[in-house]
């Protein structure tokens, strides 16, 4: 499994037919797993809007999904 949030290698891994997750995924399966608190999740995510190559919506989106769960 490869660890990227560039769209590139993402598109790639697709052709290829390789497992990818992404920074956002992480984040979220972290916190399912308890390994993370909602709080930090969040802070985390605001970070990576800041910071990152994700827009406003997906980064709302991910939000929305942890604080729903």
């Amino acid at each position: 499994m490869l660890a990227t949030d560039d769209r590139n290698a993402i598109r790639a891994c697709k052709i290829l037919k390789l497992e990818f997750i992404t920074a956002i995924a992480v984040l979220i399966r972290a916190f399912e797993k308890n390994l993370i608190d909602r709080d930090e999740v969040v802070v985390k995510l605001q970070k990576l809007k800041s910071v990152g190559r994700y827009s406003r919506t997906i980064i709302e989106d991910a939000v929305k999904r942890i604080k729903e769960a």
